[in-house]
């Protein structure tokens, strides 16, 4: 009988634990997510192109980020979603451990002058080396 009530009790801890990871890491997607759309915003390129992986990708980025709108005025991200785990087993800091969705809302003016909103659904993907946009590479 004292062994189940010790085993119930060290099984709630370690829910309550794996709770507190998740929310961990939906807070890093979600604080990634956030500096990268202020790039945007802000019209800094250099802050969005952080969060992409590949060298060539990020370059173009940094050079210019081609957006929907002539100027923004604003821009929220609404909401973040974790996907499951991936390759926990796989030592390779480039092996994707897990994908997110961003959601995000935009609002701007278009080359017309006349406001628009819009949302936009973005995946993420994490490794070792942290949160990244999903993009498909241009040769």
């Amino acid at each position: 009988m004292f062994a189940l009530f010790i085993s119930s009790i060290l099984s709630c801890g370690l829910d309550r634990q794996a709770i507190r990871l998740e929310e961990q890491e939906k807070s890093m997607l979600y604080q990634s997510a956030q500096k990268y759309w202020e790039g945007v915003r802000w019209n800094i390129p250099k802050r969005a192109a952080a969060f992409y992986e590949d060298p060539l990708t990020r370059a173009r980025m940094e050079s210019g980020i081609q957006m929907p709108y002539q100027r923004f005025t604003d821009i929220k991200v609404l909401h973040v979603e974790l996907g499951e785990k991936q390759n926990q087993e796989n030592n390779s800091p480039k092996a994707i451990r897990r994908k997110g969705t961003v959601y995000v809302r935009m609002e701007g003016f278009g080359t017309d002058n006349v406001v628009r909103n819009e949302e936009q659904k973005q995946i993420w993907y994490r490794n070792l080396n942290g949160w990244w946009i999903e993009h498909e590479r241009e040769n």
